[in-house]
């Protein structure tokens, strides 16, 4: 158990540092060129959503593009939440569970529950041969109970098995 909570706080810090890694790369890259040019073409997409409105006029597609650009600005909110949420669960779940692991492999193990004694067979019980296999044994123990129900003065109870989708009396 102290493997895994070592384990789980070792890819807990790597998770961390992959973040760390990954946010430093995406703010380097907003200061780069190519960020001010994505920046220039979010400036224009008012005037892209209006040619595209006209074109609309007379071809299907150019509609079909604005619907579309419409859409994703409408959704960005949403996703932009539920990918918070998932970061925000994945920074408290993973280190409550290195921290529960860590808790379970320090706390003393429980004592096995005692066991009853095994029942030593006398000289007159059966023990199968090696070669015997278990359909024997059953067929043994059948065998017996029957005899034994046949002394009762109460009938033997029934027994059933499941045999191609249906319940049988044996």
């Amino acid at each position: 158990m102290l493997q895994y909570a070592a384990l789980m706080s070792l890819l807990t810090l790597a998770e961390a540092g992959a973040v760390a890694w990954l946010a430093w790369r995406a703010l380097a890259w907003l200061r780069s060129e190519r960020a001010r040019e994505l920046q220039e073409l979010l400036e224009a997409r008012d005037h892209l959503s209006a040619a595209l409105h006209i074109l609309g006029k007379w071809l299907p597609l150019p509609e079909k593009i604005n619907e579309l650009i419409l859409e994703a600005e409408s959704d960005l909110p949403c996703n932009g939440y539920a990918a918070a949420g998932a970061i925000v669960a994945l920074l408290v779940l993973q280190p409550a569970a290195a921290a529960l692991a860590l808790l379970a492999a320090r706390a003393p193990a429980p004592a096995p529950a005692p066991r009853a004694p095994r029942a030593r067979p006398g000289p007159l019980a059966s023990t199968p041969s090696a070669g015997a296999d278990s359909r024997t044994d059953h067929r043994r123990t059948r065998q017996k109970r029957n005899s034994e129900a046949s002394t009762d003065s109460e009938k033997a109870p029934l027994r059933t098995e499941y045999r191609n989708g249906r319940l049988v009396v044996v």
